[in-house]
């Protein structure tokens, strides 16, 4: 009795590992669309708007310095 509730355990782990790792794979692919979402809002607002380059570089140290 005991061994099969080991084998029951077990496959269970199995199951939970390999949620866990789509889950992480899944978040870990959202962000990097988020990001790359960011990015792209960023170069469109810069070349919508005519700026100095001096503005330009204050916003990219800025962006820079938050990660």
């Amino acid at each position: 009795m005991k061994k099969r509730n080991y084998i029951k355990n077990f496959k269970n782990n199995e199951n939970i590992k390999k949620k866990r790792l789509a889950f992480k794979k899944s978040k870990k692919r959202a962000l990097e669309f988020l990001n790359n979402k960011d990015y792209r809002d960023f170069i469109v607002k810069v070349k919508s708007k005519q700026r100095s380059d001096d503005e330009i570089l204050e916003i990219l140290e800025l962006i820079y310095l938050k990660i």
